[in-house]
């Protein structure tokens, strides 16, 4: 795998202790010394507000912590109690091992390439043409294509979440009683006016409400399984062959944080402690992870839903936890559907004239918005779309696309037994892929 790009480049970085470069010009017979052929480049060069260690931890924990870990009960029932925690924590360490992987390819390019900072896409094109010089461009392609994918299933699966969470809620206090997808259309104009909102930052107090009612929503849902936990004997070992990739796509879903990894290590004040913030933050999910999936199936057993709140008993207390988790998802929507935004309205202000502008982004986020929320009144069952979507893009975004990366920039540095590693994740992948995305698929028409 070798190109133009792994000749010497002009200007060579050497990465400090505090997340800067040191870039050496070699245009004069490759001298590094300090003179004016020394040049100070810090990550981002652009005017950027720094994060903190502590406000990386916190932005990585967020991101981590969503619909997808009340969903893990569900996908601990596909897999069995003895097989389920032991592919948890497969997935757990690989999922760990990718984002390390992705952190150290943007740090080689960066030095390699002389560029202060990579975004997913950008480290996808670089890597790509390593290979594939001819076509420079088919990196981003296929890594926007799949978090837009994964972006927009998430969006679905949160239209759904707060549908069926609001139906259960107004059901126990027998105050409303329609049908779970009619509620689609009640949430479906307050989603359209938040996405018109173009400035991400005036909503920053969204996320941390969000993030709020997220604690106080988990600690009541660990303190009612900690008091409720029922015996392990009965509960089958291992499920089936044939429910096991569900368990994939759920499991793979709540993991997904992959693309927010560069940006935060981008944005760090000291890049050199990066590493460790992820270990750190990995480390929490893992064990909220834990101890929700297998205490959560251990209460619930057979009866567990595609969210553990759905299982939590007919009481007004836990019915207000029901209303204030679908409030929660609801202020995250526009934050998980933003990333979508970001990605396609540069694409389709290119091909318009400039006067319309404005309608083409009115037209398109009201029309994403009601496709997210079409897609998910076709949907029968929560679990179904959380395991399509950890399954179908998700794994890919998050295993086989850091890891062929990675291989790809240290190729001359690659050992047989990182070579048979690579090869395992990305087989892994692919399986789950394909054998999770027809579960699920087959799930979804089974359940009409």
């Amino acid at each position: 795998m070798t190109s133009s790009h792994e000749s010497t480049p002009l200007l060579a970085s050497t990465r400090l202790s505090d997340g800067s470069f040191r870039c050496h010009d070699h245009r004069n017979g490759g001298s590094q010394s300090e003179d004016e052929n020394v040049v100070m480049c810090q990550i981002p060069q652009k005017k950027a507000k720094y994060l903190t260690d502590i406000q990386a931890l916190m932005h990585l924990l967020k991101a981590s912590i969503g619909i997808g870990i009340l969903g893990l009960p569900k996908a601990l029932m596909n897999a069995g109690i003895v097989v389920g925690p032991l592919l948890l924590a497969l997935i757990a360490v690989v999922t760990v091992h990718c984002v390390h992987l992705l952190v150290s390819c943007s740090e080689r390019l960066c030095i390699k390439t002389g560029k202060s900072a990579f975004n997913y896409g950008e480290l996808a094109d670089e890597c790509v043409t390593q290979v594939y010089p001819d076509y420079p461009y088919y990196g981003s392609t296929i890594v926007n294509t799949l978090i837009c994918a994964t972006q927009l299933g998430a969006c679905t699966a949160y239209v759904l979440f707060i549908a069926e969470n609001v139906h259960d809620g107004m059901a126990e206090l027998d105050a409303v009683h329609i049908k779970t997808k009619l509620y689609i259309p009640i949430i479906l104009p307050f989603l359209m006016l938040f996405c018109l909102i173009r400035d991400l930052g005036s909503l920053t107090w969204l996320s941390w409400f969000a993030n709020i009612i997220m604690v106080i929503v988990l600690i009541s849902i660990y303190q009612y399984l900690y008091g409720h936990v029922q015996r392990p004997s009965e509960l089958e070992k291992f499920s089936s062959w044939g429910d096991l990739p569900l368990f994939f796509g759920a499991t793979t879903y709540a993991f997904e944080a992959i693309p927010i990894i560069l940006p935060l290590e981008n944005q760090i004040k000291n890049a050199r402690h990066f590493p460790r913030i992820i270990n750190i933050g990995m480390a929490v999910v893992i064990v909220l992870y834990f101890n929700m999936a297998i205490f959560g199936y251990m209460t619930f057993q057979d009866e567990c839903r595609g969210s553990v709140t759905l299982n939590l008993p007919n009481s007004e207390y836990y019915s207000t936890i029901k209303f204030l988790v679908s409030l929660a998802i609801f202020c995250t929507y526009y934050i998980q559907i933003y990333v979508f935004f970001y990605i396609l309205e540069p694409i389709v202000m290119r091909r318009i004239e400039e006067k319309y502008h404005k309608h083409a982004i009115i037209i398109l986020r009201v029309s994403t918005v009601c496709l997210t929320c079409g897609m998910a009144a076709a949907v029968p069952h929560l679990n179904d779309i959380v395991s399509l979507v950890g399954a179908a893009g998700a794994s890919l975004l998050a295993f086989a696309c850091p890891t062929v990366f990675h291989w790809i920039v240290f190729s001359n540095e690659t050992t047989r037994l990182q070579a048979a590693k690579n090869i395992f994740i990305i087989v892994f992948s692919i399986i789950g892929c394909v054998t999770g995305t027809y579960a699920s698929l087959r799930n979804m028409i089974q359940d009409k």
